[in-house]
């Protein structure tokens, strides 16, 4: 369990930290180096400050909010997060079309045999 956050660092804007936006996840793997970049920069804006963008061709999310290890204990941080491609509904729509033609296709050719 983590020690208490300090009042100094309660104060802030902080209310969504640690929550990922709708779509996104924490980022997964090894962040780029520019992606990394841009998280130290925007580690002089305010605790809260939240900013998306798209770098490599990758929609990302910026969040800078409190962090904590053993050795800084609670310092400002910026968490990354990465979009989560999920399929539109008419993508999931086509897959149960050709799932079901395929189901008839199946069938009929077991039918004939």
């Amino acid at each position: 369990m983590l020690p208490v956050i300090p009042d100094s660092i309660q104060s802030q804007n902080i209310s969504q930290m640690g929550m990922s936006p709708d779509g996104y996840r924490l980022y997964q793997g090894n962040v780029p180096l520019n992606i990394t970049n841009k998280a130290v920069e925007l580690l002089s804006k305010d605790y809260g400050y939240e900013e998306y963008d798209t770098i490599n061709n990758e929609k990302v999310f910026f969040r800078v909010e409190p962090h904590y290890d053993t050795v800084r204990r609670w310092h400002k941080g910026c968490t990354v997060y990465q979009h989560i491609n999920v399929p539109s509904i008419f993508t999931l729509k086509n897959m149960f079309i050709h799932a079901i033609l395929n189901s008839i296709i199946w069938i009929s050719f077991y039918i004939k045999k």
